[in-house]
């Protein structure tokens, strides 16, 4: 079951969960962020947007991750001329901090793209596509294909 709707603030959607006593928000742009031509005036705006303790979650393909090191141009979420901009953690995490989120954790979600590392695998060359076949569930768990941080004003 997905999170209650509460409203849309400027194109982005806003929730209200209640946590014990009080109400917290919750901006949810997951998987939009590759998508932006200036994602730091879109985390700006969410940042704005949110309610003092409100969280934001974000995903987004991460340029450190063994797929892009290992598939480079025939990297799955590489997805040109769709995602307009790549982040690794580093600077995904500098950039938050950079426009004020107090405290920021992250995820690594390798379940989130089960097959992704597959379908990278396609154009590569045998050695790299027997290595996946032999310790695939392993290599997956390592991947760090996105990154996911949860975000707290």
């Amino acid at each position: 079951k997905g999170l209650p709707f509460f409203e849309k603030k400027d194109g982005i959607n806003i929730y209200r969960v209640k946590c014990l006593r009080s109400k917290k928000e919750i901006c949810h742009p997951w998987e939009q962020y590759s998508y932006l031509l200036s994602a730091k005036k879109f985390l700006k705006k969410i940042h704005q947007l949110l309610n003092d303790d409100g969280k934001a979650i974000i995903s987004t393909p991460n340029l450190d991750s063994l797929g892009f090191r290992w598939f480079r141009k025939h990297w799955y979420h590489l997805d040109a001329p769709r995602h307009l901009v790549l982040f690794n953690e580093s600077s995904l995490l500098k950039l938050s901090i950079k426009l004020g989120f107090s405290d920021i954790r992250s995820i690594n979600m390798f379940y989130e793209f089960p097959f992704d590392l597959w379908h990278s695998a396609n154009n590569a060359n045998f050695l790299k596509r027997l290595l996946l076949v032999l310790f695939y569930p392993l290599l997956k768990m390592l991947d760090h294909e996105t990154v996911t941080l949860v975000l707290i004003k």
